[in-house]
Order: C-alpha cells, then structure tokens, then sequence
C-alpha cells in the first residue's frame, strides 16, 4: 500500500491544435491535437482505431469513469472494489502505466508511479472520451504502449445550458452536480462551470477467505471497513472567440479527495487515511496551436496503528508540473499538410516522512521533444497517410543513494534518455460505400518512473540505471459508418487485428534483503476487436468484443491479471408517452479466460455482471432509478489443485485484484433538472 502514499502528477505536453487546411488541400479536418476545441474525431476520418464515448448526460447516473471506459473494445478496467477506488485502465493487455491519459489534452500521467488512478478524474464533468487504441496521435507523447485515453469538458457551443443534479444509493453513496454554460451579449466570450460532490461509506458485505484461500471452512461474511470517501471536483473555462475564427481558451480545475485505505480482505485497516488535493490551469492561444499548462498536487498519508502496515506512517507528498508547446503547420501543394511542433515540460517532486526523514525522496524531470508530421490526401481524400516522428529528450534528476547499486551517499544522480517514436498511419476509403480500411505501425516506450529508480524503502529500493520499456505496436482492419441512412441514425461496424511486442519490461525482483526492479523479459499481444452500434431516433445498440493473446515471450504463458475474452453490450431507448418521456437501458459486461498467477495454475471462472435503468422525464425533470450487478454476484468457485475444498473447487470473492473485493448488488436514484 506503500505507493497509495506516493503520488504525482507527470508532465508530458500540452496538446496544441490543427491547422486549417489552405487552399484546395483536402485533408480532413479533424481536431486531432486541439480535440477541445474542435469537433470529436470521426472514426472513418483518422488512421488510428479509435472510440469516442458520449458521456453527455452522465450526470444523470451514478457511474464512474472506470465503468465508462470498460465500453470501449479493447479496454479493460481493474478497481480496488467499489466506487471511489483506486481504479485502472489497460488497453490492449498494456499495463496501466502504458496508457498516456489527458484531460483535455492536459497529461495526467504521474512521474511517481507512472499511471493514472480513474477514481480521481472527472466523469460528470466531460463531453466524451476518446480512446486511441493502439496508436496514438503523435501530439499525445510517445509513452502511449497501450494507447491514449482524452478526456473532454463540457462545451454547448454556443448555447446557453443550466442543470442540476442530486444522486443516492447504496451503501451510503450520495452526489450532488451543478453545471452552468452561456454565451452571453454579443457572443464574443464564452464561460462554463461545473461543481460536483460525491462520497461514499463503501461498507458493502464480502466474502472473507480470513487468508487461507484453499480451506473454507473458516470462510464468513464481513463488512468493508474504512472504505469511505469523500471528494469535490471544479472546473471552469473562458474562451473568448476573435476575428477570422481565432480563440483564446482559459480553463482551471480542481479536485480534492479524502478517503480511507481499507486494506485487504482478511487485513482490515481501520485508521489509514489518504487525501488527495489537486489544481490546474491551462491556456491554448492562436486557436489552440499554441498550449501551456501548470498543475500542482498535493498528497497525504497517514496510519497513526503501528500494526497496520508493519509502523506508523505519516506521508506528505508535493508534485509540480507544467508544459508548453507550439504547432506550426503549413499546406505544401494541394496534397500534404506538414508540422512541427516543439514542446517543453518539467515535473518536479519531493516527499516528506515526518517518521523517518532520511527517506524522504525527490525527483525533477525536464523534458523536451520535437514532432514532425504529414497528412497526406490522395486521390479526393480517399487515401490519407499519415507519416510522423517524434524524439523525446528527457533528464531526470534523483537521489543518488541506492542499496540495489551500493552507491554511496552523495550529490543527486542525473540521467539522460532520447526515445525516437516513429509512426505511420494509412486510411483508405474503398470503394464500397462507408467502407474503410485502416493500417498502423509505431514505435512508443515507458520511462521507468520515479518510484522505478529512485525508492528506498529498506523493504524495496530503486535502480538508477533501468532503461525505458520499448514497443513495437501494428494494426489493420475494417471499419463500415452509415449516418442517416433511413430509419437508422448511425450504423457502426468494425473489426480490426492488433499486435504489439513490448522489451525490456520493467518487473520486480525479490532478493536476500529487499525487492528491486530489474530490465527483464518481453511480452507479445495478439488479438482481435470488434464493435457494432446501432442508432434510430428512439433506440440504441452497442457492442464489442476483445480477444487477447498476452504472453511472457521466455514462458509462453499468458500475462496474469488480463482477461482472454471481454465482451460489453447496452440497449437503451426512450419512447414519448404523451407529455412524459419513458426509457431505460440493460447492459451486460462478460470477461473470461483471466488467469491470477504468473505459472497460469489459477483461472478464474467467467464473470458477466448485469444492470439495468428505468428512466421517466417530465419537462426538465428527469428521474432514473438503476440496478449494479443485478443478480448479486459476489462469489465465484475457483479451482485450486490440493486444497480442502470439496473436488478442489474453493469458493472466494469476485476481486479484480488479489485480496480487493468488489462490491454486489447496488441501488442509485438520481433526479436531474435542466433548463
């Protein structure tokens, strides 16, 4: 739990905005880099596999961004258990720290620990979110193993909005949203604001194993305990829109959370407590190809029990970030939109242990890198390739102190890394109406983080001298859109077959005195996706389905923690009833082939978790009453070789991971009004 405690906020870049296209060049103009400004990237319209999940509205559920995202294919999301969590996202078998996540177009990833907790960014709050599978946009960095993930604020375009939201359910959980957006007098400035509370007592029933997992004789139902939270989420943004469709955005936002540690299943924690307090600002000029950002977070850890977690633990932790970058773009001919776009950040932390100073770590990164890119349209825009480049440059500074090297004490150890990206993407549309083809290859790494290379916890210590894990990442398949074809709204399929090499895995190794990372090893991805979405006036269908084939290459055995098979499929509609609107919505998520042990000697058995909605709205009113894991499932029957359990069969919580349960059967009921 020790990494609860460690917490930063990694600055990569900020994301810059696209260039119209001048004079007859016909390359789409898809806002790829400045996507907050612009309109949401058509799938059909750029060389990744990407999917946009409309969230508008989410302020009428009591959903989490982690539950959101498992809609997309090739998505997986593991949690702690229970909303408010620790919660994160894999895309395509990568590991959470593979996956570059932004908040309009603003890094979030942490240089501490590498990835991104969802339970501490915004759902409500946002527009949609666009999940690059794969193949990321080069203005998204190139620590993007797995993909990107974009998350976009609330914007009316325009139109003035108010609404206002009041949530309650289960286990104690309660949510209050407020949202304001206008344009007022001559329609020169634009403001939006949005104000969310939302806490938790968490204290849902679980099957306690009491840690022997092969022997239920002493097995009973307890109650989570220290599980609850609280936390506010701001934002708010100005755009001024000038002559010649030239803006000027100013946003800020900021979080703060307080939660308890809860610890495992049969280790209850009674007092640990964590806080979490975060604020940002970020600025995009020249309507949006130039982009700055500052953020700062603070975190703070406590167990006053010295039994809890083996002392008495008080952590205070600060990370300052902050970015600039800049798109220069230029149209050559009628055929090629070329740009280069610098970039700078720097990210700095340090950690205060009011019980043992001398393990007080810090770090500063600085961080420069140059994009060079080309859209290439061909024959009417048919043909659209998309070469590009990228080189980071980083120097990383940390205490030089280090068991796992026996280095002395003495001045801080700096490294230098220079990562190349290279990428090409290839959209061809055939020529059988609303058919794409789509083909991708790239090149993308993870630095080792702060917490990598510079621990030193006694128990595990850090190595300066890692290097960044590498991967090779390719795809192609086919992608079939129909907007307004009749009685349907929009008709999607897609199917597509990915693949991904990933060297010089950073792992953990236990030694005589103390863990530490190590370089070691390799894994492949092999897979397949699919999608379908299904529109009319009054309905909606969406589906998909994920294969992955995730090995340790040395092995050949599957990566644990990664499901084989998932699968996600939600119908929902809306009828008019007179002056009353009546809907609802079923949904039905499904994961097998999930193996928990790095020898594969344990599968967990298939798990598909049901809910559902009724939705009825009068005028501005909107009431929805919905159901979590609808048929209760808690437990599962796991096989495990020599146990006591009857035919080796042993019953144990659902958990996503080890000794974390999850939660069961939940009620929420939100009223929601808006003008």
């Amino acid at each position: 739990m020790r990494p609860l405690a460690l917490a930063l906020l990694l600055g990569i870049l900020a994301s810059p905005g696209w260039a119209a296209a001048q004079q007859e060049l016909r390359v789409p103009a898809v806002e790829v880099e400045d996507t907050r400004l612009g309109d949401q990237p058509a799938p059909t319209e750029v060389t990744p596999f990407v999917t946009v999940i409309d969230v508008r509205g989410a302020e009428e559920r009591v959903r989490s961004l982690a539950e959101t995202l498992a809609e997309s294919a090739g998505t997986s999301v593991r949690s702690l258990g229970g909303l408010g969590a620790y919660s994160a996202v894999s895309i395509r078998g990568s590991s959470s720290a593979e996956v570059a996540v932004f908040l309009d177009g603003v890094p979030m990833s942490r240089g501490m620990l590498g990835s991104v907790d969802l339970s501490v960014l915004p759902l409500d709050a946002l527009d949609r979110i666009e999940v690059y599978r794969g193949q990321a946009p080069p203005e998204l960095g190139g620590q993007a193993i797995g993909g990107a993930i974009n998350l976009v604020t609330r914007r009316e375009r325009g139109a003035a909005a108010t609404s206002a939201s009041l949530s309650l359910g289960s286990f104690g959980t309660r949510k209050i949203d407020l949202y304001r957006a206008a344009r007022p007098g001559t329609g020169i400035w634009e403001y939006s604001a949005f104000l969310s509370y939302l806490g938790s007592e968490g204290d849902f029933s679980f099957r306690n194993g009491n840690g022997t997992t092969q022997n239920p004789a002493d097995d009973f139902t307890d109650q989570r305990q220290n599980n609850d939270f609280n936390q506010i989420d701001a934002h708010a943004a100005v755009v001024r829109h000038g002559a010649g469709g030239d803006q000027l955005r100013v946003a800020g936002h900021s979080f703060w959370k307080d939660q308890g540690v809860p610890g495992t299943d049969h280790a209850t924690v009674t007092a640990a407590h964590l806080s979490t307090l975060r604020a940002g600002v970020d600025l995009k000029a020249w309507s949006g190809r130039l982009g700055a950002y500052a953020l700062a977070e603070r975190r703070h850890f406590t167990d006053p029990i010295a039994s809890e977690f083996g002392g008495v633990m008080d952590l205070t932790d600060w990370s300052e970030a902050g970015g600039a970058s800049v798109r220069l773009a230029r149209a050559l001919g009628t055929h090629h939109l070329v740009a280069l776009t610098p970039e700078l950040a720097a990210e700095h932390f340090a950690e205060s242990d009011e019980v043992s100073p001398q393990r007080s770590p810090h770090a500063l990164r600085v961080q420069g890198a140059l994009t060079a890119a080309d859209s290439i349209a061909l024959f009417g825009d048919a043909l659209l390739i998309e070469p590009a480049v990228r080189i980071d440059a980083y120097r990383t500074t940390g205490p030089r102190a280090s068991l796992a090297l026996a280095m002395p004490e003495g001045a801080d150890l700096e490294r230098a890394d220079v990562v190349p990206s290279p990428r090409l993407g290839v959209r061809w549309r055939t020529p059988l109406r609303d058919l794409s083809a789509k083909a991708n290859l790239g090149r993308y790494f993870r630095l080792p983080s702060f917490y990598d290379l510079y621990a030193n916890l006694g128990y595990f210590v850090g190595r300066p001298d890692l290097v960044p894990e590498q991967s090779l990442n390719w795809d192609l398949g086919l992608l079939w859109e129909r907007r307004g074809a009749g009685r349907w709204a929009r008709v999607l399929v897609e199917a597509d077959y990915f693949e991904s090499r990933t060297d010089d895995l950073i792992v953990y190794t236990p030694g005589f005195r103390f863990t530490s990372p190590i370089n070691a090893g390799s894994t492949t991805a092999r897979g397949l996706e699919s999608a379908l979405a299904l529109a009319t006036a009054r309905a909606a269908l969406t589906a998909n389905y994920t294969f992955l084939d995730l090995r340790y290459d040395d092995t050949d055995m599957h990566v644990a923690g990664r499901p084989v098979h998932e699968a996600f499929a939600r119908l929902e509609g809306e009828w008019p009833l007179g002056r009353v609107g009546i809907g609802g919505y079923y949904e039905a998520r499904v994961s097998a082939g999930l193996y928990g042990d790095p020898a594969n000697t344990i599968e967990f058995p298939a798990r598909v978790f049901h809910a559902v909605g009724a939705r009825t709205r009068v005028g501005p009113w909107t009431l929805l009453f919905e159901i979590k894991n609808l048929l209760d499932a808690t437990d599962e029957l796991v096989f495990r070789a020599h146990s006591a359990c009857p035919d080796s069969m042993c019953r144990s919580a659902i958990e996503d991971f080890g000794g974390y349960p999850l939660p069961g059967r939940a009620w929420f009921v939100t009223l929601t009004w808006k003008e």
